[in-house]
């Protein structure tokens, strides 16, 4: 039997377990390698507008170092984000409709946020759609300027798997998901891949 993480149970853990000291947890490690992965392509971009899809988690450094950084960050998520600057605008939304302007972003980041779109059972999502992840990278397409850079993580492994927790990919997943895209890097280290800079095609 399953124990169902619902957020109140989250909420609870959370209040007497020191979670921060949990440095050796792989989920940590990976969060912590994904976003230290993509923080390190956005630095050498120019400054520009970015925007942070799946921006809501417990610690996200990518929206607050780039506002510090004078990028005009746009955060979008289904769930509310406090967080404030004077470069920053959250947008509350979900990326597979079609929302914000066309060909407006330098660079676009999607930190392990692709495998839980259209997968019911979390995040408040209802129901299946297999077909969201794709008009999501549509939707990704049009907001992206051309030659503009996208910096995606996705949980890899080499059979499928699909839970509440989302979708686990497989290489022939990630070809159908991109093959409107040209990646210049492929990066897999415990059990994530890192796209690095994938640029629109022609």
């Amino acid at each position: 039997m399953k124990l169902k993480l619902t957020p109140g149970i989250l909420k609870l853990a959370y209040k007497f377990i020191d979670v921060e000291s949990l440095g050796e947890s792989s989920v940590l490690d990976g969060r912590t390698t994904e976003y230290g992965f993509a923080l390190s392509k956005l630095v050498r971009l120019p400054v520009g507008k970015l925007l942070d899809i799946g921006c809501v988690t417990r610690v996200n450094p990518i929206v607050s170092t780039m506002c510090e950084l004078g990028w005009k960050v746009y955060g979008m998520d289904i769930r509310d984000y406090r967080y404030t600057h004077p470069n920053f605008k959250f947008v509350k939304g979900d990326i597979t409709q079609k929302i914000l302007e066309d060909n407006f972003f330098n660079a676009i980041t999607a930190i392990s946020t692709l495998e839980h779109i259209g997968v019911g059972g979390r995040y408040g999502i209802r129901g299946e759609d297999g077909l969201a992840p794709t008009r999501a990278m549509a939707n990704i397409k049009r907001l992206l300027k051309p030659g503009g850079t996208l910096v995606i993580t996705l949980p890899y492994r080499k059979s499928p798997e699909e839970s509440t927790m989302g979708r686990t990919y497989t290489p022939s997943m990630i070809n159908k998901l991109l093959r409107y895209w040209n990646m210049s890097n492929i990066d897999i280290q415990n059990g994530l891949i890192l796209l690095d800079l994938v640029e629109e095609k022609e």
